[in-house]
């Protein structure tokens, strides 16, 4: 039993030192509740994690001369909240320690400048504060007591201060530099919102302008001994860690550091250098590096560096780094940096979005695959050779004097900055095989200049903005090539350049089956089509359309309401169910020999043969029966409400099988008058009365030969049409 009590007893005793182990000596661990060292950030150290909210506070000097070792309070909104845990509620003894340094306030117009406090935010009786009046007089106050002490210490001078409250006779101490200021009895009768402790403010937003540090909370009165460590305390030392013993050998070289390796060094000695030459040391880790807090150059050349963290450098002007291993760097807080040397390392990605002092960059020999210098204005200098970047785009670097982007996968190359001059022959572009285009100011120059610059394929342009059009079709793509219209061989696309100005295309004998990409010819008046496998045309963007010819393919609909130029529509030979001419433009339209016009062309607009086109749409029923009766079968009608689709909803559940099939033809869940089957020539071939009893009807396509036929499935007033294959 002993034996187990003893063991409670050291790891009790092992775990406070655990969190207490980063506290100094001089602090008394007995009641300490928060202690705040405010070395570069607000965190208690006491192991109580009662962690601080910084709002709008910088980094400062503390009273020994260490940077990042203090905060500056603004005295218009910086403050620091800390949710204190088993703070002393109600009465309760209790210390309150800290250092200020403050002047005549030059920015905040506050009467009331407070330091600390603790409290209820709604009732001002039941609060704790020390703040300072508009004289620099400090005050102290107890609820709804308020004791001062008539010095002013608004004197630019580290000024320590302790609180001491003892709850058994009600009676405070301030002490001030170690002297005793204020004494006498209050009334502390605090009620905590929540456990919130105020630094730099209180519950009325009046914010101290001025330094603070090291401030401790206790649940316990302070003795005047333990008051006075705390004021004598020796300036502390601070040592870097060195984790890695070729850097630190590096060091002592210098002569910032001395005798053996021991893993650390002084922080003092490397604080203010300004530059470090550390090239050729076989340095694996660079940890430590961030307390260089003054350093503006550093060279880490020819080393083992696999990452580098210089977030905290912000003085940091040069950085060469190179040949090294480094895939991973982060310069955004590197904001003063000039020149930055990183060749031959392992970077795949690099943000310089912010780094608008950045004026060289030497970056070649890595695998770069994407490089914004959009914001580097200043920018005059550029070695991205032997990366991988598909596109560069320095159109915003109007300084540039220097670009080398030789071997890489570069697609897309702007150089339109509109100072090209400045570049003189200082470029390369080889040795990228698929960069075609090149945006340069002025075409003439470039090829005067640059040629020997550039890879054979490449081209110089004042515009490379190229839009592609896919053609689904490799017999369309081909007629385009036959006719000169697509420039750049079989490849599935083509450019809206290459189609722009076109008014006039023969596509007929073509052997095509989609002409997907049609719609992008907008400014298309005639197109001949005809005699292709063609069973759908969207014509519904060529708006200047004037003359079709789309005779001779596989079109079971055909929308031309959006084609108001239209006067002559030729669709014969087409097993054409429905067609919309209701365009506005009829009346113009040109048709055989009825009109009293003649025709321009050999073709004019007719329907005949076109047994199975039950309803054309037009914009006026009478002038069609009028002037058009003589261009139709008698079973096709003139309207303007017929249906545009091939599928009414009547037919939208229906189910068709086998197909392709080599015999039958089962039709299910519709029920059917009439099935009529015609031939790609638009042919009749078989005929059959059906049951309009069932939904389920089978069909015998028995001695037709191969091939592909259309199916007219009719329903009393509505009808459509599905393709079958017979193999």
């Amino acid at each position: 039993m002993k034996t187990k009590l003893l063991l409670m007893l050291l790891l009790a005793n092992f775990c406070i030192y655990a969190q207490s182990s980063n506290i100094p000596d001089y602090v008394p661990l007995n009641g300490l509740l928060a202690y705040y060292p405010f070395n570069g950030n607000a965190n208690d150290i006491s192991g109580n994690d009662s962690h601080g909210i910084a709002t709008n506070v910088e980094p400062t000097q503390d009273r020994f001369g260490q940077r990042r070792s203090a905060y500056f309070f603004n005295g218009i909104s910086s403050n620091i909240e800390a949710d204190v845990k088993n703070y002393p509620l109600k009465g309760g003894s209790r210390t309150i320690t800290g250092w200020f340094q403050a002047d005549i306030p030059s920015v905040s117009e506050e009467l009331d400048f407070c330091l600390l406090n603790y409290g209820n935010v709604s009732d001002p009786n039941y609060w704790f504060k020390i703040s300072f009046y508009r004289k620099g007089y400090l005050d102290i106050q107890f609820d709804s007591k308020t004791f001062s002490s008539q010095d002013d210490y608004f004197n630019n001078e580290w000024t320590f201060f302790a609180m001491v409250f003892d709850d058994p006779t009600n009676t405070f101490s301030l002490y001030i530099n170690n002297q005793l200021k204020l004494s006498g009895s209050a009334d502390l009768y605090t009620n905590g919102f929540g456990n919130l402790f105020r630094i730099g403010k209180n519950k009325s937003n009046n914010f101290f302008e001025g330094s603070i540090d090291d401030i401790g909370i206790w649940n316990r009165t302070l003795t005047p001994q333990e008051i006075s460590t705390l004021y004598n305390a020796p300036k502390p030392i601070l040592y870097t860690l060195i984790p890695d013993i070729n850097f630190e050998n590096k060091l002592i070289e210098l002569g910032l550091d001395e005798g053996t390796p021991d893993g650390k060094v002084l922080k003092e000695n490397i604080v203010s250098e300004i530059s470090l030459r550390l090239s050729s040391s076989n340095i694996s880790d660079l940890t430590g590096i961030e307390d260089f807090e003054d350093l503006k150059y550093l060279d880490c050349t020819n080393n083992n560096l696999t990452t580098i963290n210089l977030t905290k450098n912000d003085s940091l002007r040069e950085l060469n780094c190179a040949n090294n291993k480094i895939s991973l760097l982060n310069l955004e807080k590197n904001l003063k940096l000039g020149n930055l040397l990183i060749s031959d390392n392992k970077l795949s990605s690099l943000n310089l979005t912010k780094n608008d002092s950045i004026h060289a960059i030497h970056a070649e020999r890595n695998i770069l695959t994407t490089l914004n210098v959009s914001k580097n204005k200043k920018l005059i200098y550029l070695n991205v050779s032997y990366n991988k970047l598909s596109t560069l785009d320095i159109s915003e670097n109007t300084l540039l004097e220097i670009l080398n982007v030789s071997s890489n996968n570069l697609t897309s190359l702007n150089l339109k900055n509109g100072n090209n001059l400045l570049l003189g022959n200082s470029v390369n572009f080889t040795e990228n095989p698929n960069l075609g285009c090149i945006q340069v100011d002025d075409t003439e120059y470039s090829n005067t200049n640059w040629l020997a610059f550039k890879d054979a394929t490449a081209t110089f342009n004042i515009n490379c903005s190229v839009e592609y059009i896919a053609l689904k079709d490799s017999n369309f793509e081909q007629k385009l090539i036959d006719l000169g219209i697509d420039t750049d061989g079989l490849n599935g696309k083509i450019s809206t350049s290459d189609i722009s100005s076109i008014t006039s295309l023969d596509l007929s004998n073509s052997n095509i089956t989609d002409l997907s990409g049609i719609e992008n010819f907008t400014s298309l008046a005639n197109l001949d089509c005809s005699n292709n496998q063609l069973t759908n045309l969207d014509l519904t963007k060529n708006i200047l359309l004037e003359t079709l010819n789309a005779s001779s393919n596989q079109l079971t609909s055909l929308d031309l309401s959006k084609n108001n130029k239209l006067t002559v529509v030729y669709v014969v030979s087409n097993p054409l169910v429905f067609l919309n001419l209701q365009n506005g433009n009829n009346k113009n339209m040109i048709i055989l020999n009825v009109t009293g016009k003649k025709s321009v062309s050999t073709i004019a607009t007719s329907f005949l043969g076109l047994n199975q086109l039950s309803c054309v749409k037009v914009d006026d029923v009478s002038f069609s029966n009028t002037n058009w009766s003589k261009i139709k079968e008698t079973s096709t009608i003139y309207s303007s409400t017929c249906s545009l689709g091939i599928e009414d909803s009547v037919f939208d559940n229906i189910a068709l099988y086998p197909n392709p099939t080599k015999d039958e033809v089962t039709i299910n869940n519709i029920t059917l008058e009439k099935i009529t089957i015609y031939n790609v020539l638009g042919q009749l071939v078989k005929s059959f009365t059906l049951n309009p009893g069932t939904t389920n009807n089978t069909i015998s396509l028995s001695g037709l030969p191969k091939g592909v036929y259309f199916l007219y499935l009719i329903n009393k007033d509505a009808s459509t049409v599905k393709k079958v294959i017979v193999e």
